[in-house]
């Protein structure tokens, strides 16, 4: 595969990830949504250009990830999210479009680009990856990425977790990933769940 290719592919799992926020958030049975409707709110809200004849090939993947998208065959092709109990899809892509962490290169790309994060944030972003839907606690993450006791840490780990999301979520202030469980800890989260997500 050609860097050419590389970016290619890249740009379009963060593209899938934008529609599947799109769709979760702005489509139902009684709302259905066009394809010139689709294309249109990925381009004004998330400035994500893509061609209407594509769109059905994304809708496929999503699909194939485990998302119930309904499509309504009329004089315009329409989609709407149906059931919205489906196997994680969103953490599978969120992991495959941060694909290009590796621990041992203290390196991450997000849609091909290099993202810097600092040692700390990389260590507590492995934590989480190696982890997905793993609950920890601010004291047991402290522990196991300072490698120190912890006591009185919680705004530490508060600080570094805003700067991860700063630098993965698609909106750090309404975050979809990387969440609080409100009174337990933190949670690399599948936002389909709606079990216990709550922001900070």
């Amino acid at each position: 595969m050609t860097r050419r290719e590389d970016r290619a592919e890249k740009s379009a799992k963060i593209r899938i990830l934008y529609l599947m926020e799109l769709l979760n958030r702005y489509s139902d049975e009684e709302n259905p949504l066009t394809t010139n409707q689709i294309v249109q709110k990925l381009r004004e809200l998330y400035g994500i250009n893509v061609h209407r004849t594509t769109l059905p090939r994304d809708i496929s993947i999503l699909q194939e990830y485990g998302m119930d998208i309904v499509t309504v065959h009329s004089t315009q092709t329409k989609y709407f999210v149906g059931k919205r109990m489906f196997e994680e899809p969103e953490l599978r892509l969120l992991i495959d479009a941060v694909e290009e962490f590796d621990p041992e290169a203290k390196q991450l790309t997000v849609d091909g680009e290099p993202v810097r994060l600092t040692s700390k944030e990389l260590k507590i972003l492995e934590l989480f990856m190696r982890n997905p839907g793993r609950i920890f606690s601010a004291e047991e993450i402290y522990t196991r990425v300072w490698n120190e006791d912890a006591f009185a840490v919680e705004n530490t780990v508060m600080v570094h977790i805003r700067h991860i999301r700063e630098k993965i979520e698609i909106n750090p202030r309404e975050p979809k990933y990387l969440k609080v469980v409100w009174g337990v800890g933190y949670q690399l989260q599948n936002p389909a769940a709606g079990k216990g997500g709550k922001k900070p």
